[in-house]
């Protein structure tokens, strides 16, 4: 295995070859990774890694530093202080795990490998062994097999969905809700229509060949998987892949679906669980509606009959579409989302009168789980109650950003970070 690091020498505009490795060739390899699907849709990683690539090939990685990252890669002005604003660390964990995904899929047999080593912004480049060339690693498929979601999740799904039915048939009457709860929960629970809860449905495919159930990540339109190059990249790894199916369910939804359910029957409120695949606006505009998921696998909140202000995006951060005073522009994960992420909570009037939607979303599983937790907890609405300063009596939609805290796919701390809110007509 050969490794390359720029050098510049005294007098000369670019580092010359070395090791058998040319700036040509480093330069080609960057235009096989910026082509990628994994990269190619996102501008900011391809900025950052174009930038240090060509930094470390004229032989100046100590000009890599985040002070001066921040100002040249991601806009910020002098003013800038890394102590305080973290993107430039944030980013550079993406690119070493979008990196890392990349040879782990599409460029599995590239022959130069451009790496992030951890600690730096300087890029190192090296040859492919031929051990590795000859190796073929399992652990390449983790990217596409979103094996978090296990048969538990399904029965789990099942059980949840059983036990929504019961309760909502056993309730009768239900307590009376909190002041803490009106702003948020007393518009559904005061509708006198059926609630559908539609929880997310993650795409699944069968490899008869390999004996695998298998899911990409970047595989949710099943009309469009033919196109997709993650869908076709699997079909060559593991040989045809069944039609769509739809066995399992993402673990922090289906218990969501258990809080939920208890929530709701505790207030007297009828309910029915459904499947997002099976769920269409048509099907269930007249009544109330309360999703559940991400957003990738629930397709109706694509098409959502209201715009909401924060907004989730594929590459884990959200967008503030209205930012106020104080608030950013976006909100970012590290480089891993289940270590942390963001949750957003919106209420909005629903598609007929007297009707009423709800959205709970989140890029990670333990971010929806976490979200409901919180939007159900008599300690933790009382603590949002402060800070949303709801009227007695005004009827208002809210739109609600939290920030959820992981580890292993479980959430244990949930903070409120803004919120925004709209009156509604009379």
């Amino acid at each position: 295995m050969r490794i390359w690091s720029a050098r510049r020498k005294r007098g000369a505009s670019e580092a010359p070859a070395a090791d058998g490795i040319s700036p040509a060739q480093v330069r080609e390899q960057l235009h096989r990774i910026l082509s990628s699907e994994r990269f190619v849709n996102s501008e900011r990683l391809r900025r950052f890694l174009q930038y240090i690539v060509e930094e470390t090939l004229r032989g100046s990685p100590g000009s890599l530093k985040e002070y001066s990252l921040g100002i040249a890669v991601f806009d910020r002005d002098a003013s800038y202080d890394p102590r305080t604003d973290p993107i430039v660390r944030v980013e550079a964990g993406r690119l070493r795990s979008r990196l890392n995904e990349y040879y782990n899929t599409r460029g599995r047999e590239d022959p130069i490998i451009i790496e992030l080593p951890k600690g730096s912004y300087a890029v190192t480049v090296r040859q492919r062994s031929a051990k590795e060339a000859r190796r073929f690693d399992w652990a390449r498929l983790r990217w596409m097999l979103d094996l978090r979601f296990a048969g538990f999740a399904a029965m789990a799904v099942l059980c949840a969905v059983l036990a929504f039915e019961n309760r909502a048939l056993r309730a009768r009457g239900g307590a009376h809700l909190p002041r803490e709860a009106q702003p948020i929960w007393g518009p559904l629970l005061s509708s006198q229509a059926e609630t559908v809860i539609v929880f997310g449905s993650p795409l699944f495919f069968e490899s008869e060949e390999k004996r695998l159930y298998v899911r990409g990540y970047d595989i949710n339109d099943p009309f469009d998987r033919f196109r997709n190059q993650a869908y076709l990249g699997l079909e060559k790894l593991l040989g045809p892949l069944s039609e769509p199916r739809y066995v399992y369910a993402a673990t922090g939804d289906a218990l969501a679906l258990h809080l939920l359910g208890d929530y709701l029957a505790r207030y007297g409120k009828r309910s029915k669980a459904l499947p997002a695949n099976l769920a269409t606006w048509d099907a269930i505009k007249d009544k109330n509606i309360i999703c559940v998921g991400a957003r990738r696998m629930i397709p109706l909140l694509e098409r959502l009959p209201v715009q909401l202000d924060f907004v989730l995006q594929p590459d884990f951060y959200v967008v503030n579409l209205k930012p106020r005073p104080g608030e950013e522009k976006s909100y970012w994960t590290p480089s891993h989302r289940d270590a942390m992420s963001y949750a957003i909570i919106a209420t909005a009037p629903g598609l007929a009168p007297g009707r009423e939607i709800l959205i709970f979303e989140s890029h990670a599983s333990a971010g929806i789980e976490s979200a409901v937790e919180y939007m159900t907890g008599q300690e933790t609405l009382r603590e949002l109650s402060g800070k949303i300063e709801a009227r007695p009596g005004e009827r208002r939609s809210y739109q609600i950003l939290l920030r959820v805290l992981a580890h292993r796919d479980q959430g244990f701390k949930t903070e409120y970070v803004t919120h925004h809110s709209t009156p509604r007509p009379l």
